[in-house]
């Protein structure tokens, strides 16, 4: 038996490709992620019977769950059937429930096959204006994570569909970008009758009168100015301080001149901890890491190493001598712990 996914376009009946128009106008077992989607009454014209999976997104308390059961359904039925399952867009362009699907398919044997239709992208870059060539990062909404995305080109946040995750978006953007941020909210990229966009301020992004639904998507043009919160931020601050036009004390030091500043740092920050000092912690904590960056900032000016080359090795270290949370090993007690980290201590050393 096989499992065929099909995208259902951008949202107007001719994004659809014809061969994915044939198989939902014409198989018998279809199943959609969700009816809600502007092309499926003209389909339901054109012949099309299916079963829609919204019921699932109605008692799930999340969508790693509702995805779970999707596929396990789908996965069912294809033991006795061929099954079509149906997805807004492209079946490849921000389809999780897609991802999981053709991983469990191929775990099992099952056969797969994508036919894709146009994705909401190309008309998002048609009714923006968006040259993609220039970069532009994809970001569920549902997922943000301000820690972890590079600030290096334009963002599109897609699953803004009420207001409340709009506040949310717009809390987390204000944390790594400036808050007069010019923004675009925009609705239904390419169905004539129901798009629409909304040049705004990053602040006034939840305070607007606009309809938010399932179709409304958010997009911030690089360039935007970041705030100096950021690693790199900071990073780039001593870089300045270093450099022809910084300042005289930080481009005269050295490693060595360094180090009785940073024993005194060091002494104060002890202080700190021992009086539960949080305020004090806080501060002592920044300028020791002022002075990990300042060597780090004399290592790449010497060519040798750079802050990327401290952070990378360090994460490696880690992760390496904690096979029992990022491996396969085991470990119950932190004397278990002990015992595999001298372990792997004593393996690097012979390496080197």
């Amino acid at each position: 038996m096989k499992i065929t996914i099909v995208g259902l376009g951008s949202g107007d009946i001719s994004s659809i490709s014809l061969k994915a128009y044939r198989i939902l106008t014409s198989s018998d077992n279809i199943f959609l992620r969700t009816e809600n989607h502007p092309v499926v009454d003209s389909l339901v014209e054109d012949g099309m019977n299916y079963r829609s999976f919204d019921y699932i997104y109605d008692k799930s308390d999340d969508f790693e769950s509702c995805y779970d059961e999707i596929s396990n359904i789908i996965i069912n039925e294809s033991q006795s059937d061929d099954v079509v399952y149906a997805v807004p867009g492209h079946p490849c362009v921000a389809e999780k429930s897609v991802e999981r699907l053709v991983r469990l398919s191929r775990e099992k044997g099952i056969e797969t096959e994508i036919i894709s239709s146009t994705s909401f992208l190309d008309d998002m870059f048609v009714f923006l204006e968006f040259d993609p060539s220039k970069g532009f990062t994809l970001v569920d909404a549902l997922d943000f994570n301000e820690k972890k995305i590079g600030l290096c080109n334009s963002l599109v946040f897609t699953q803004v569909y009420d207001r409340f995750i709009a506040s949310e978006l717009k809390l987390k953007l204000m944390d790594i970008i400036a808050d007069d941020t010019d923004i675009i909210i925009f609705k239904a990229a390419g169905i004539k009758s129901l798009e629409k966009k909304i040049s705004l301020k990053l602040y006034e992004l939840d305070r607007y009168d606009f309809e938010f639904d399932h179709l409304s998507s958010v997009f911030v043009p690089f360039p935007y100015a970041e705030k100096n919160q950021s690693m790199s931020g900071f990073v780039e601050t001593i870089e300045v301080l270093r450099g022809e036009n910084g300042c005289p004390w930080d481009r005269e030091q050295t490693r060595e001149s360094l180090m009785p500043q940073f024993y005194e740092e060091l002494d104060e920050f002890r202080d700190a901890v021992r009086n539960n000092d949080i305020d004090n912690i806080i501060e002592e904590l920044g300028d020791l890491l002022l002075h990990i960056v300042l060597q780090a900032q004399i290592g790449k000016e010497e060519e040798l190493f750079d802050i990327d080359d401290i952070i990378n090795g360090i994460n490696e270290k880690i992760i390496r001598r904690h096979p029992h949370v990022f491996g396969e090993e085991e470990a119950f007690t932190k004397e278990d712990v002990n015992i595999i980290w001298e372990r792997i201590k004593k393996e690097e050393k012979l390496i080197k």
